[in-house]
């Protein structure tokens, strides 16, 4: 696992322990973020496939 991994999935996981802290003690607004951010970090986490050819390339060689 690649370092860049691995601090996106520590990133993740604080935000999820925070924002259960913050729900517990009442902040539900702030756990609300937290929880929103806990989710965009977790989009980095993902695996995209990766294709050879540009985005504006491919979206014109799909659709013939």
């Amino acid at each position: 696992m690649s370092v860049s991994r691995i601090s996106w999935l520590l990133t993740v996981i604080v935000c999820l322990v925070a924002a259960v802290l913050l729900l517990l003690y009442g902040y539900s607004g702030y756990f609300g973020v937290l929880i929103a951010v806990a989710l965009a970090a977790a989009t980095n986490l993902i695996r995209w496939p990766r294709t050879s050819a540009p985005p504006a390339e491919r979206d014109v060689a799909s659709r013939h």
